[in-house]
């Protein structure tokens, strides 16, 4: 019976390796009066959240290459108001991680909108 229990909890930790193993604690971080790690962190294999889809990200991008001047608070809030009725949101961190990672791209992104070629205006002054 203990064999088998064994092989099972083997063969479960097999198959979910983002589960944790506890581990006893050190005598010495005892003696010192110091908290031990109680568990080993196993590298998750799963996310929390569904990613994202590219056509969002880029949006932040330019629309923080826009408004150069924004937080991530109020980024969120304008992408918010625009697509929620399309049934895409974002948070707040997820922009401010987005800007932080993104940084040259916004860079790059503003610097060309400013050097853009100018749409063709008619000849002769008339509209």
């Amino acid at each position: 019976m203990l064999i088998l229990l064994c092989y099972a909890f083997l063969v479960f930790h097999a198959l979910f390796p983002f589960r944790t193993l506890p581990i006893s604690a050190s005598a010495q971080a005892l003696r010192q009066n110091q908290r031990s790690p109680r568990f080993i962190p196993y590298l998750h294999s799963h996310r929390r959240t569904r990613v994202k889809p590219a056509w969002v990200r880029r949006e932040v991008r330019r629309m923080k290459a826009c408004m150069p001047d924004e937080s991530a608070r109020k980024l969120a809030d304008a992408f918010n108001r625009r697509f929620a009725a399309r049934g895409m949101t974002i948070g707040k961190s997820t922009v401010s991680i987005w800007l932080r990672t993104d940084r040259y791209l916004i860079l790059q992104l503003r610097r060309d909108i400013k050097r853009r070629k100018p749409w063709p205006m008619p000849y002769g002054g008339s509209i």
